[in-house]
């Protein structure tokens, strides 16, 4: 080779580091084995290394994990030990560019758009791999925006929509009742002098189902009017809870789920939306109630436990925890995510906790879950006692976090 193709190849390479970094996106060049022979100033930026510390590394070093954008499915995780190395199941992978990668940087995790492309010999032997990262950070911020605003549009159509039904059913419904009523009563009147003991047990089961549609029509009638407007009350949340509980009596009973209801004797009033919380309420206990449907793991008989305390008279916290299995590890970060779910998406919309959090929060309130898959899952809400200004409330949650 002449010292002038030499100087020319020198040259070339110069220009290529040059264009390489120039380049907003992370660029990574590994060797056959995976690992790191380059990294452009945007690769190292966001994995927060120098050059000298990552050269030699494997790039799955800096992954935690790998999804498919669309549906979500994960194709590798750092937590999964039995797993092939991650660049072996991209090479055999359909979706090499439909990857989202979230990856370890010093301080927090940051999600990337994952492109690879596998460069191989003319004996078609791996020579080396090229991977692409970019930074999706804002792109996933807007699209959590978007996702809520669409999932609360969606919840307050839902609302209207269920007002204006309750609304027709009470009205065609109470006038009826009310007829069947009276004319029970007279009924009863006028067999009052007859003592037979089958007609007055037919009559008294009569009365007792007539007792129970009323209170059905009240719970309807109540929840038109708050549908109507964002009407604030005192509310106790014990008793609202246990509004719920016998709301979805019916259901729970028809999949056979037990309930129980474990309340703080000194839990203060808070002034809030009920219709919005009692709409938090009914999200949670119905997700938990899905989440024992077809579900194969459950060994013990199904169970939801709700415990309430109160927490220094500044803060109610609010524990529903369910027997149902539990929800895998790399889906826990997604789901408060609009529309996530795990479930059929012709069942399930997956707006449900979406709702819960952005309402709870919208309260100065805080929402955290917590499972463990083969056994169950805990969902913790934390209202505030009092609706203060927002630096306020941000004070008594640190306060409230230093405790635990």
């Amino acid at each position: 080779m002449t010292q002038s193709h030499q100087s020319q190849m020198v040259q070339d390479y110069s220009t290529t580091i040059a264009i390489l970094e120039s380049i907003s996106d992370g660029i990574f060049i590994l060797n056959s084995d995976g690992k790191v022979q380059y990294g452009n100033k945007a690769a190292l930026y966001l994995i927060g290394k120098e050059i000298h510390l990552v050269i030699g590394e494997k790039f799955q070093t800096y992954v935690k994990q790998v999804n498919q954008i669309r549906s979500r499915h994960l194709i590798w995780s750092k937590d999964n030990l039995e797993s092939e190395p991650l660049l072996i199941l991209i090479e055999k992978s359909h979706h090499r560019d439909d990857m989202e990668a979230i990856i370890n940087a010093p301080r927090n995790e940051i999600p990337a758009l994952l492109t690879t492309n596998f460069i191989y010999d003319r004996e078609e032997n791996l020579s080396y791999i090229i991977v692409l990262l970019k930074d999706i950070t804002q792109w996933k911020l807007l699209e959590k925006e978007i996702r809520q605003q669409q999932a609360l549009s969606i919840s307050r159509e839902r609302l209207q929509s269920l007002g204006d039904l309750f609304e027709g059913l009470v009205h065609e419904i109470s006038q009826p009742l009310l007829s069947f009523q009276l004319r029970l009563e007279l009924l009863q009147k006028s067999l009052s002098g007859l003592s037979n003991p089958a007609i007055e047990k037919h009559l008294k089961e009569l009365n007792q189902l007539t007792e129970r549609m009323a209170k059905v029509m009240d719970n309807t009638r109540a929840i038109t009017q708050l549908s109507n407007g964002q009407r604030t009350a005192m509310v106790n949340v014990a008793e609202l809870l246990k509004t719920t509980l016998k709301m979805l009596d019916y259901s729970m009973q028809k999949h056979i789920i037990r309930y129980e209801l474990n309340n703080s004797e000194n839990l203060p009033k808070i002034r809030i939306n009920t219709l919005l919380l009692q709409q938090v309420f009914i999200n949670i206990l119905k997700n938990a109630e899905d989440a024992f449907i077809n579900q194969e793991l459950i060994t013990e008989p199904a169970k939801i436990s709700i415990n309430l305390k109160n927490k220094n008279n500044k803060w109610i916290e609010i524990e529903v925890s369910d027997n149902a299995g539990g929800i895998e590890a790399h889906n826990l970060d997604f789901v408060f995510d609009p529309f996530f779910t795990t479930r059929s998406t012709s069942e399930h919309t997956g707006i449900g906790l979406t709702i819960v959090k952005d309402i709870i929060t919208s309260m100065g309130g805080d929402v955290s879950i917590s499972s463990e898959y083969g056994t169950g899952t805990t969902l913790s809400l934390r209202i505030p006692v009092a609706q203060q200004e927002e630096r306020a409330q941000l004070f008594n949650l640190i306060e409230l976090l230093h405790q635990q």
